[in-house]
């Protein structure tokens, strides 16, 4: 679990929901869907670029073929 008590508390002081308690939130998915819209709205995408700050297991993850074929866009 990622998730630390700061979080929570920030999230209930400023009363917005957190994506999963991983921060799984469909964050590929929803990167195709904009990225997708914008080039169809006549937008060049160089690129498209997330940032893994909680240092969970992604990297490893990603080494494995099947699991990194699920990720691209």
């Amino acid at each position: 679990n990622t998730l630390v008590p700061g979080i929570i508390e920030l999230a209930e002081k400023h009363n917005v929901f957190i994506g999963g308690d991983d921060f799984k939130s469909g964050q590929t998915k929803l990167k195709s869907v904009l990225a997708d819209f914008l080039v169809s709205a006549g937008l060049k995408l160089e690129s498209i670029v997330s940032y893994n700050h909680l240092g969970n297991n992604d990297g490893k993850n990603l080494s494995a073929p099947q699991q990194f074929r699920s990720k691209e866009i």
